[in-house]
């Protein structure tokens, strides 16, 4: 039932998003993984920046790791989900991700090979992607 629960998810976020598939012009982060000294953990930070204040905000950021989901029907179900949300957001504010229920970051374990950001504000709706490299820095995935 957890598997079809979390395939069930995967079709409908894929399928009922607000804007297309494809990454828009409108790209208003930038991420990165920063990793824990001594550990294999990462933790996921975000930064507007686009070069101005965001107003009305709204985002859901997913991790994926295609090196956990070997079965191609759940390979693009992400392992992790983060929500941001504000009136405001300053340019060049970053965003870090807690539980709610905790006072320290989220550590992500397993080995993280793609971010995508969905969400929208008033200055436009967004859909953001990058892939983790070999050196461990998030690239932008384009058009």
């Amino acid at each position: 039932m957890r598997l079809i629960t979390r395939l069930s998810l995967g079709l409908v976020l894929g399928a009922t998003g607000c804007q297309g598939m494809k990454p828009t012009s409108f790209a208003p982060f930038s991420a990165r993984l920063e990793p824990v000294p001594r550990s294999g953990v990462q933790y996921l930070v975000l930064v507007n920046s686009s070069g101005r204040e965001l107003h009305n905000y709204s985002f859901s950021a997913y991790l994926y790791s295609e090196l956990l989901r070997r079965n191609p029907l759940v390979r693009n179900v992400p392992f992790r989900q983060y929500a941001g949300s504000g009136a405001t957001l300053p340019s060049g504010q970053v965003m870090r991700f807690k539980p709610i229920d905790k006072d320290i970051e989220d550590p992500i374990v397993p080995a993280v090979t793609r971010v995508q950001v969905v969400g929208h504000c008033d200055e436009g709706h967004f859909r953001q992607q990058w892939v983790n490299t070999d050196s461990g820095e998030l690239r932008p995935i384009g058009d």
